[in-house]
């Protein structure tokens, strides 16, 4: 069935988009020591959804990798990854 009505929502702030990433990661998988995940949450408006997405891209490329450590390389290429989808500019 689909929706007869559109609902806004507004894109979370900083501290909601911390915390979306940091409660979406996989438990096995870690962030590299040189991500400041203030300075991500700050500087790329993600909705989260486009977080989610992100996290289970570079989950799955760290997984091809045969690691567990999610690098910033990962991270900004699934955020660019977001960012193309929705004809945005990285």
């Amino acid at each position: 069935r689909r929706f007869q009505s559109l609902c806004p929502f507004e894109l979370p702030g900083e501290k909601e988009r911390k915390e979306i990433w940091l409660k979406n990661m996989p438990k096995q998988l870690q962030f590299s020591e040189d991500i400041d995940l203030d300075a991500i949450a700050r500087k790329y408006d993600l909705t989260g959804s486009n977080i989610v997405n992100i996290i289970q891209y570079c989950s799955l490329q760290a997984l091809n990798q045969k690691s567990n450590i999610l690098t910033r390389i990962l991270l900004m290429e699934g955020i660019k990854r977001e960012y193309l989808k929705e004809d945005r500019i990285f």
